[in-house]
């Protein structure tokens, strides 16, 4: 993909992986519409891209609400000209036992990881399709090799993994490309709230992995798994063993992932 001048809207956008994405995307030359639920942290990613000599919209939205989508896309729409880049970056998981008895966590993470995806692309759809856009999911280990404690939030990055790949199958032959990234621990707010951390390997930086992504763009890939070749070569193991994903996950509690 020519990132040069490509109009993207970004999910997730206020701080971590999108905050570096952002920033490796406007370097590419992309032109930016921001999106997530805190408009001070938004401007302040904007901000940071002007050193750069990038220029961002700044579009607060709140994924969990559905009846905010329609109007997201009409403003970004509207501040681009139009979307050639859609990049799902935003992420919930909220660590608990499948069995606790209060759903709203369950439901939480299925809307902002799954549902706001899955409505957010079929809106943005016309737009993409007219232009010969690509789709960008910001994935999981978790969704090749579900992880205990982590059930509902393995269950829609595997959810929206499916999505993906049905989407590109569906419409690749109208010019619509979707690349999927299965992000291995990274340096983030996120990870470093977790309950679930436990000793892992030094995690990847934001920066280093949206170098990644965008290198992976121009090469029109399909997918990238994050982690190197023995994490990658364990998670598609464990993907088609279930056994194998029972021994990396068995002990005192599972490797948090992204």
């Amino acid at each position: 993909m020519k990132l040069q001048g490509c109009r993207a809207l970004l999910t997730g956008a206020s701080g971590g992986i999108g905050s570096a994405l952002a920033r490796a995307l406007a370097q590419a030359g992309a032109q930016l519409a921001l999106t997530g639920r805190r408009a001070d942290a938004l401007a302040e990613t904007a901000a940071g891209l002007q050193p750069l000599g990038g220029c961002a919209h700044v579009l607060p939205a709140d994924l969990e609400q559905g009846d905010a989508l329609p109007g997201l896309v009409d403003r970004a729409v509207h501040a681009l000209g139009g979307i050639d880049l859609l990049v799902h970056n935003a992420g919930l998981a909220e660590a608990g036992a499948a069995d606790a008895p209060d759903p709203t966590t369950v439901d939480r993470q299925i809307a902002v990881n799954l549902l706001a995806p899955m409505a957010l692309t079929r809106l943005a759809l016309p737009h993409l399709l007219r232009e010969g856009g690509t789709v960008v999911h910001i994935l999981s280990g978790a969704a090749l090799v579900p992880v205990p404690r982590l059930a509902a939030y393995s269950a829609a990055k595997a959810g929206l993994a499916a999505w993906g790949d049905a989407l590109h199958r569906e419409f690749a032959a109208r010019g619509l490309h979707v690349l999927n990234v299965y992000a291995g621990p990274t340096d983030t707010p996120m990870l470093r709230r977790s309950p679930l951390a436990v000793a892992m390997a030094t995690p990847e930086s934001p920066e280093v992995l949206a170098a990644a992504v965008v290198q992976a763009l121009r090469d029109n890939r399909r997918s990238i798994v994050r982690g190197g070749p023995q994490r990658e070569a364990q998670l598609r193991a464990a993907r088609d063993d279930p056994t194998v994903g029972d021994a990396l996950h068995a002990g005192p509690g599972p490797m948090p992932r992204r």
